[in-house]
């Protein structure tokens, strides 16, 4: 308990040094999930709601004037912190932790939208979309969930890293074993974008973006292996692919060519299934 109260304290503090010093509001997105996984991992889960509230309650007393910063950055750090500390203890892969905090990390800045707009009378999507001159593009529907997406996969992505870096040396250590059933994943979130691209589009890019994830993946894992036939299909579908998108006019709809753009993550991911299923599967078996 008394560590809990120590890494409270912490929170408290940066969050005193946010509503003195906004512009490190940036580092605390970045930084203070890490508190709260250690504290997770160090101690019983049962006892994190105590820290959570105590937390909370201390940093929306003394920053009371400026109620954003636990609302914005205490409290979503400490939900993610949380989750981060629980998929470690429990020895899951890291590319599925970066998953689950970026689906996490998504629901709550969608969250936090409505609750920006009730707050401060400003809609951040009409200023994002203002900022960048989207605001006539066609597919501006499409835009605004894939935003969120990536900045929340950058977000978690910056964090593991920074969790990856500095957990060791508290004698914790993540798992960086990657699935070498990555290429399923690839494909099928491909061919769902493919398929929403032409029925239900806002959900398109950040399908995409799933399956590009998990393809690249592979892609790294065939350079470790040396199964260079995936780099080929790389190189050979994306000249014929941009061809193929230039040809076709205005026969295909705007997201769906965007799609197609990326065929080279469903092309590779295809040859590598071939090579895994029915040329080198000793070589696989190996990883």
């Amino acid at each position: 308990m008394s560590m809990m109260a120590l890494f409270s304290a912490i929170n408290v503090i940066a969050a005193v040094i946010t509503a003195f010093l906004p512009i490190s509001g940036l580092f605390l997105l970045l930084f203070l999930p890490l508190v709260s996984t250690v504290v997770t991992l160090y101690g019983k889960i049962k006892y994190y709601p105590i820290y959570s509230v105590a937390t909370l309650f201390l940093s929306f007393f003394l920053t009371m004037q400026e109620p954003e910063i636990t609302i914005f950055y205490i409290f979503p750090s400490l939900l993610v912190g949380l989750l981060f500390g629980y998929l470690i203890k429990r020895k899951i892969a890291s590319q599925w932790i970066i998953i689950f905090v970026t689906i996490l990390q998504t629901l709550l800045t969608a969250a936090s939208l409505p609750i920006i707009k009730l707050i401060y009378e400003i809609d951040m999507v009409s200023t994002f979309l203002a900022f960048f001159h989207l605001a006539t593009f066609p597919r501006v529907n499409d835009i605004v969930p894939l935003f969120i997406l990536i900045i929340s996969l950058v977000q978690t992505t910056f964090t593991f890293m920074i969790l990856s870096e500095d957990l060791p040396k508290i004698g914790i250590k993540t798992n960086n074993c990657v699935n070498k059933y990555n290429f399923l994943f690839a494909i099928g979130f491909y061919l769902l974008s493919l398929i929403s691209s032409f029925i239900y589009q806002p959900i398109t890019l950040p399908l995409l973006l799933v399956s590009t994830f998990f393809g690249i993946l592979t892609i790294i894992i065939s350079i470790t292996i040396h199964y260079y036939p995936t780099l080929v299909s790389v190189g050979v579908s994306i000249p014929i692919t941009l061809v193929l998108i230039a040809l076709s006019g205005d026969i295909l709809p705007a997201t769906a060519k965007i799609v197609i753009a990326f065929s080279f993550v469903f092309f590779s991911n295809m040859t590598y299934l071939f090579g895994f299923y029915l040329l080198n599967r000793h070589t696989f078996s190996k990883m």
